[in-house]
């Protein structure tokens, strides 16, 4: 464990923003792994795009690009950052019942993007493209990894 003082706490012990106005701006690139488990026959279905809720994949990529854009309401003491991108990619491994979402974001800025990048990841694994919303009588509620990874400091996976 660090010694370091934990940044998002005030002297009082209070929460409060981190004070970045001191950091150069420099460019931001955060990467977010979600990995969904579910049924191959779901999985299936959220590949070929033909299951009770339609194309659920293009739904879960816009629900993550737009969560990535709105971070600082969604998260308490996250700073507004101007993203110069976010994007939600998918890839399907039906066989093994399992659905990859990685999420990105990027900005010039003082503080990273990882919040963006997970908010965008998490929100995306959430909408539409949980086995519960595509067919709940043929699936379970997905278990879920996340990962982070980012161009200035990667960090080794999370383990769930």
């Amino acid at each position: 464990m660090s010694d370091r003082p934990l940044t998002h706490l005030g002297d009082d012990g209070l929460a409060r923003m981190v004070d970045v106005g001191a950091k150069p701006e420099t460019e931001r690139v955060a990467r977010a792994r979600a990995r969904l488990r579910m049924s191959p026959q779901t999985a299936r279905a959220v590949e070929a795009g033909d299951g009770p809720k339609g194309e659920v994949l293009g739904v879960a990529r816009l629900a993550g690009i737009q969560a990535a854009k709105r971070t600082e309401e969604l998260i308490p003491l996250a700073h507004p950052l101007p993203l110069s991108f976010a994007d939600v990619s998918a890839t399907v491994d039906a066989e093994a019942g399992v659905v990859d979402l990685v999420a990105e974001a990027r900005t010039v800025a003082r503080t990273g993007v990882e919040m963006e990048a997970m908010t965008a990841c998490a929100v995306a694994a959430l909408t539409r493209a949980a086995p519960p919303l595509t067919n709940p009588s043929q699936s379970r509620w997905p278990s879920s990894e996340y990962t982070t990874r980012t161009r200035s400091a990667c960090r080794p996976p999370l383990r769930s």
